[in-house]
């Protein structure tokens, strides 16, 4: 899903840069309408900045989860456990193979 989002933004930002290069040619960069096209952009970028932050974010604490229920199992009650065959892990992808 913040994968879809983040394409999304990436969109939104390459729209932006081709109004921004519009405006500046056809107004001038000094001008206000081309000033206001430049601040979206930078809006734009740092919500992109952000998403792309949180996804890292998540995508490591998800890779930790995995030796997490490992360690609490150790850790459980000898009586309380249950066999278990052992399987390969999965693997799960990292936000640059998701990308």
């Amino acid at each position: 899903m913040l994968n879809k989002e983040i394409d999304a933004q990436k969109d939104k930002i390459s729209a932006l840069e081709a109004a921004l290069a519009n405006s500046a040619e056809s107004f001038g960069e000094n001008d206000k309408r081309t000033q206001n096209w430049q601040i979206q952009l930078y809006k734009t970028q740092a919500e992109l900045n952000g998403m792309e932050r949180e996804l890292d974010s998540t995508t490591k604490a998800l890779d930790g989860t995995g030796s997490g229920f490992d360690e609490a199992g150790k850790g459980a009650d000898p009586r309380f456990r249950l066999p278990v065959q052992q399987q390969p892990r999965q693997h799960l992808p990292t936000a640059q193979e998701v990308r």
